[in-house]
């Protein structure tokens, strides 16, 4: 018999071959991944059904000029400027009869807003505040879901260069808070927002079981303007109560936001708190439910993009290293 010799190409050089048409057609031709297309669509398509008139959230304003989302890369990083707020949408006197608030304000507001009591004390604790000043040499703080500013009040008489940002129109109008500069209204059900200047604290208490797992990333876009992050987390129902966790649920999540949760600071001011609940300096008696929030589910992050911008001696005293330089 006469072998005769195989022609063409081996199975080798065609693979070999293929891979070098695809690299070479992602050099010339990179896809196009439509991330940033599909962002801007799904915001737009939010602001129209809800408010037509209201402004575009596919910029954001600051230094002057708008700036694209596009250009914020890391979802980790501090926003650049300062983004637009969007106001709540109201509701007409007919359907806010058919929202039964019961002892919770929030009187034109959509069902979702509101919440807030002329004073809740469990969510007080003076005693916090001071030793935030004092100890851990805060000179800033946003006040996150404010409600009517009670503790944002404390912060401003007090010295702090404090800013406030409150969902419910009502509260708004309502405000204790001196001087009303200070205030944004902003429904993070409808974007995202956050202020233009750092702060060294974000105060946020009994504002997280309020807001849908879907909108987190529109209020932690504030959250990351500061270096430290103090929360408390409802455990029980409420007004329009959505997000109800155990404490662990509450660490693992903003974990993986990119904030270290901090126990040791965390039963620090829950201590603090505690204290003061069980003989309140002004009547020197027993107040239980002063502060009850704060020394029953507060809870302490720190941020490391931000953390080792301002305050030093805090972050030497957390057990999470962050050192600055």
């Amino acid at each position: 018999m006469v072998s005769r010799k195989s022609s063409g190409f081996s199975k080798a050089q065609i693979v070999i071959f293929i891979m070098c048409v695809l690299v070479l057609e992602r050099v010339l031709c990179p896809p196009k991944m439509g991330l940033e297309t599909n962002m801007t669509t799904t915001r737009t398509n939010v602001v129209v059904t809800t408010n037509i008139n209201a402004p575009s959230i596919d910029r954001v304003n600051g230094n002057n000029e708008d700036i694209p989302y596009s250009h914020h890369k890391s979802p980790l990083g501090i926003p650049q400027g300062k983004a637009i707020n969007l106001p709540s949408v109201r509701i007409d006197e007919t359907q806010d009869k058919q929202v039964n608030r019961k002892i919770y304000g929030g009187q034109g507001d959509k069902a979702h807003l509101g919440g807030f009591t002329d004073i809740d004390v469990n969510g007080l604790s003076p005693a916090v505040w001071k030793y935030l000043v004092t100890d851990w040499t805060v000179q800033s703080v946003i006040d996150v879901g404010c409600g009517r500013g009670i503790s944002t009040s404390w912060f401003v008489t007090h010295g702090l260069r404090t800013e406030c940002v409150e969902g419910s129109h009502d509260a708004i109008e309502k405000s204790m808070v001196p001087d009303k500069s200070i205030l944004t209204e902003h429904d993070f059900s409808r974007g995202p927002w956050w202020p233009s200047s750092t702060f060294d604290v974000a105060w946020s208490v009994e504002f997280l079981e309020h807001v849908n797992l879907q909108f987190h990333f529109n209020y932690v876009s504030v959250f990351r303007k500061a270096a430290i992050i103090l929360v408390t987390s409802s455990m029980w129902g409420g007004w329009h109560h959505v997000e109800v966790h155990p404490h662990e649920w509450w660490v693992q999540k903003y974990e993986l936001y990119g904030f270290r949760y901090d126990d040791g600071l965390t039963q620090k001011l829950r201590d603090i708190a505690r204290a003061e609940s069980r003989e309140f300096p002004v009547t020197g008696k027993r107040e239980g439910s002063l502060g009850q929030h704060i020394y029953k589910t507060l809870k302490v992050f720190v941020n490391p993009v931000r953390s080792c911008v301002c305050i030093g001696k805090l972050v030497q005293q957390s057990a999470m290293g962050f050192w600055c330089s």
